[in-house]
């Protein structure tokens, strides 16, 4: 092995440790995302479901005033409450794919690397060849010559 090829290995392993990195922290990130969109969908179904018993006890009795009030502060809280876990849930989307952004650049200098490598192998696979067909050439010419 080379030194160019000595040099290439260890870039490819820094760029390989450096991709790994990057996949567990696009999954800590994918999995934080996904924890506040549960929390998010929570919300918005709580919401739905009160509206929804809101909506059924308007229509068959009478609501007091007081309810309606305690009802409406709720409501008001809930949808203050969807709206800060709507800005988290946007947060963690963005962290989440700065992250596949960082994670695919990392990719693709790894990939380049490993192309180099191959041109380096195969560069000095083909000098090989060539000064193994050199000695043949002078082998033969030297023999010939000889007779």
């Amino acid at each position: 092995m080379t030194r160019k090829q000595r040099a290439v290995n260890k870039v490819l392993k820094l760029k390989g440790f450096t991709e790994e990195q990057l996949k567990a922290e696009v999954g800590k990130a994918r999995d934080a995302f996904n924890h506040e969109q549960e929390k998010l969908d929570c919300l918005e179904e709580e919401m739905r479901v009160h509206l929804d018993e809101f909506s059924r006890k308007q229509g068959h009795s009478a609501i007091g005033v007081r309810e309606i009030d305690l009802f409406y502060m709720y409501v008001e809280h809930l949808g203050k409450l969807i709206a800060q876990q709507k800005k988290c849930v946007q947060v963690r989307l963005s962290e989440m794919e700065e992250k596949q952004k960082e994670m695919h650049e990392a990719h693709k200098e790894q990939r380049l690397m490993e192309i180099l490598h191959d041109r380096i192998v195969n560069d000095e696979l083909l000098e090989t060849i060539h000064a193994d067909q050199k000695e043949a050439d002078y082998q033969f010419l030297v023999r010939r010559a000889a007779r």
